[in-house]
């Protein structure tokens, strides 16, 4: 599958994917849309789980078969905030249009943590049809999808201190930091990193803007800081090219943005 920014994933083309805070998100046909969760869940890492939902719910297409993969999840892998989270910024848009999936399958419940997630989505009682699995590859065969393809990648994509991972971790630490000094911490020559990047299906440009966007976003929810304090931050020197990206991203500005998600915590 091709690896595409978050805003692509949903795009008519199949055959995509997203990953990052060791969460992986996949769009494998036309019908289908996958999530497969990180071993620890907090409100930062069901950001882009919750944008997708929102884009999915908004969009007049055909009815999507929903796979929610948990079984990644560890023993201790949810807290309470984190479950309502879950609750009202991925179940309730789902409640609200039922006939944007066609069914849902869900995988995991060994755990404790696996269990509550899965029980949040049976009690919302979303108005679709959902069958429980043990594994990702059982579910994966009741669809006309390459499993093959889709465990491949979910492997691959989600390996521990894989090279994309790497790139994003040394981005998260230091948003302004330059593309050379990031491949000597890498001890990789800037032209080896550029093409291990293209091999992966992605870009030092691209990887650096979906941090830096996932840092503002997780600052506008989590402080009262300002847009330009949150640029600088974020590794913007200037304040309208930042509203510009966070708009060209999430589709509203960042005060708007912050406003959404208190209405939705109050």
């Amino acid at each position: 599958m091709l690896r595409v920014t978050l805003d692509r994933l949903l795009d008519p083309k199949a055959g995509r994917m997203w990953s990052g805070h060791d969460l992986m998100l996949w769009h494998p046909t036309r019908a289908v849309l996958g999530a497969t969760l990180p071993r620890r869940l907090s409100t930062d890492t069901l950001l882009p789980v919750a944008s997708v939902v929102e884009r999915l719910v908004r969009e007049r297409r055909v009815a999507k078969a929903l796979v929610l993969d948990v079984s990644r999840v560890q023993p201790e892998g949810c807290d309470e905030p984190t479950l309502s989270s879950f609750r009202r910024f991925v179940l309730e848009p789902l409640a609200q249009h039922p006939s944007r999936v066609a069914r849902a399958l869900l995988v995991g419940g060994g755990t404790l943590a696996q269990s509550a997630l899965i029980g949040s989505f049976v009690l919302a009682r979303l108005g679709f049809g959902y069958t429980l699995y043990d594994r990702l590859d059982v579910a994966l065969a009741k669809l006309e999808v390459d499993a093959a393809e889709v465990l491949g990648a979910v492997k691959s994509e989600l390996a521990p201190l894989g090279l994309v991972s790497r790139v994003r971790a040394l981005i998260g630490e230091d948003p302004a930091v330059k593309f050379r000094d990031a491949a000597r911490s890498l001890t990789l020559a800037p032209r080896s990193l550029q093409r291990a990047l293209a091999q992966s299906g992605t870009t030092w440009a691209q990887e650096r803007l979906d941090v830096r966007l996932e840092l503002a976003a997780s600052k506008l929810m989590r402080t009262s800081q300002k847009a330009e304090g949150i640029a600088h931050d974020v590794g913007y020197a200037s304040l309208a090219h930042f509203l510009t990206v966070f708009k060209q991203r999430f589709g509203i500005t960042p005060r708007a943005f912050r406003a959404r998600h208190l209405a939705g915590a109050s």
